[in-house]
């Protein structure tokens, strides 16, 4: 019974996502083509992830994580770009936030729906979310918990930026500064890479 009411919920976020806001965009295809286009809504439900994008004559598809490589579109003159991947949780479409050879960020969507059985049926709560996930070389992508962040940072900085790993949580390299603590870890590996 779960499963059915889950399926119905699913049905009517799809039919009301394609009659969302579309921004003009692009699909990348498994074999590295860009499809142009619209996208439409990036639903998230517990799991479950796809986004709605609309080609150039007017179809519109709803597509899976597993089904291509990501997408891109801009909204008020920001370009977004969001990449299929595999996490911890299956396959997500996750926005591009920092990327470098060793280390690459990325955040769900601002906004996530929980699903829940309650005793007058399935409810449905959408809400903001700022959730970091992280992925190393050939490696799944990890989410980064606000309460656990810094363990888990000085764990993986600790053998190759020891120094980095010991500012952890201080003032400048707290959860809200996450793009900054990437983006100096690969700063740190590339000096370490070319040095002399």
């Amino acid at each position: 019974m779960k499963q059915l009411y889950l399926l119905l919920l699913l049905v009517a976020f799809s039919l009301t996502s394609a009659t969302a806001e579309a921004y003009k965009g692009y699909i990348i295809t498994k074999n590295r083509r860009q499809l142009t286009g619209s996208i439409g809504a990036i639903t998230y439900v517990g799991n479950f992830t796809e986004v709605v994008f609309i080609n150039d004559f007017g179809n519109s598809y709803n597509l899976r994580p597993e089904l291509i490589r990501g997408f891109v579109f801009e909204r008020d003159e920001e370009v977004f770009a969001f990449e299929s991947l595999p996490t911890d949780q299956g396959w997500m479409f996750l926005q591009v936030v920092a990327q470098g050879d060793n280390l690459s960020l990325y955040r769900s969507p601002e906004e996530k729906t929980a699903i829940y059985i309650a005793r007058s049926g399935v409810q449905a709560e959408t809400f903001k979310a700022t959730e970091y996930w992280i992925r190393g070389k050939d490696r799944p992508a990890v989410r980064l918990k606000r309460v656990r962040y810094r363990k888990r940072l000085r764990k993986l900085f600790q053998a190759k930026a020891p120094e980095l790993a010991a500012k952890i949580g201080q003032k400048g390299y707290r959860f809200k500064d996450m793009v900054q603590i990437i983006e100096e870890y690969n700063a740190i590996l590339g000096r370490k890479k070319y040095k002399l």
